[in-house]
């Protein structure tokens, strides 16, 4: 059975835009372009277009999966392949949301601990993030909306600090040349690398019911703010550093940086990291909110006693993952699912819903 949603529960559509920015930029844009720069070199500015262009067929799909009577993503998984299958799969999805917003709070304070606080207790900064999200899940979907606006709104200043190092006399336009020097195959290995970076629209799968009127055009709107940033941030990172230097340089967006000069601050990648909270804490929230709702509908259960019990795994996993290897480990797996949730499942039950419509 289907619950309706309140109206005073639901957001504006013009909102999705926000949500589906703030969900898709976290850590990944604090360390992206060694990977890609390995794959493709100095067109990995092609991959981030050809990522951005992928991700909106993704979002297409997805309002063509809603199309039909139900807007419920748990529903729609049952009706398409039964009870039980659809409740392993649902079960998957939620861990999936659990284990991704576990990745980026425990990569988030190991990037506290490598260039700030190198004795800092993992659990300190663990705790505070486990008690801001709980704060903020405790308001509801509108309230998380509010964070991801102002997460994208407040830290766009610090994007444009990136180009102040292009002042100085080492910066090189020649690096971006020559173009389409790759095979086809090393795009297709250089987007999977990226899918990681763009991973949050699946969270449209499970809020979309919240939404007032039409939102799509809102949420490609998203995609391409996310495209024009990572196109803006690899661009510029591969200006100041050529393949061999990027190599050498697994968080470049905090080492540029550090190129960064102002007369009232020495450190200005301290500011870049304690910024970059900001950016990550919405769509922490968003994640877990989605694990909540889809934990609220199969269990049914409340979804603050759900809350409570993921933030409490949640607390515990970030602190018993310590190693980097761990992290690198977990990040990997993560991402996989992930990559299955986006290029195999979404395409599949918009497959499905298209055949349906037809043989009807």
């Amino acid at each position: 059975m289907q619950s309706k949603i309140k109206e005073h529960m639901m957001i504006s559509a013009f909102l999705v835009m926000f949500i589906i920015h703030s969900a898709q930029v976290g850590v990944g844009v604090l360390g992206f372009q060694a990977a890609i720069s390995r794959l493709v070199g100095q067109d990995a500015w092609i991959a981030v277009v050809l990522t951005g262009i992928l991700f909106h067929v993704i979002v297409y799909m997805i309002y063509g999966i809603f199309n039909g009577d139900s807007k419920e993503f748990v529903h729609i998984m049952q009706k398409n392949f039964g009870s039980v299958l659809a409740f392993i799969l649902n079960v998957g999805i939620m861990a999936y949301f659990i284990l991704l917003a576990i990745v980026l709070i425990r990569t988030y304070i190991s990037v506290v601990q490598l260039w700030m606080f190198p004795d800092l207790a993992t659990w300190i900064p663990g705790l505070l993030y486990i008690l801001m999200i709980y704060y903020v899940l405790s308001g509801g979907f509108r309230t998380v909306t509010g964070v991801c606006f102002f997460g994208v709104i407040i830290p766009m200043a610090l994007f444009l600090t990136l180009a102040i190092p292009l002042k100085l006399d080492f910066h090189f336009f020649r690096n971006l040349l020559p173009v389409m020097d790759h095979s086809a195959f090393d795009f297709i290995k250089a987007t999977k690398e990226l899918t990681f970076s763009y991973l949050g629209i699946e969270t449209l799968l499970v809020f979309y019911p919240f939404i007032k009127g039409k939102s799509q055009k809102w949420a490609h709107l998203g995609v391409a703010m996310t495209t024009c940033l990572y196109l803006y941030v690899i661009i510029i990172t591969t200006i100041l550093f050529n393949v061999n230097q990027l190599d050498n340089t697994p968080w470049a967006t905090l080492t540029i940086w550090k190129f960064v000069e102002l007369p009232f601050v020495e450190r200005f990648e301290y500011i870049g990291v304690v910024m970059w909270s900001l950016v990550m804490f919405p769509n922490i929230c968003l994640y877990i909110w989605s694990a909540t709702r889809i934990g609220k509908q199969l269990f049914h259960i409340k979804q603050q006693s759900i809350l409570i019990s993921i933030l409490v795994i949640a607390f515990i996993a970030v602190c018993i993952i310590q190693l980097p290897p761990q992290i690198k480990w977990l990040q990997a797996n993560v991402s996989l699912v992930g990559l299955g949730i986006t290029y195999m499942l979404i395409p599949l039950l918009y497959m499905i819903g298209l055949l349906k419509k037809r043989l009807c």
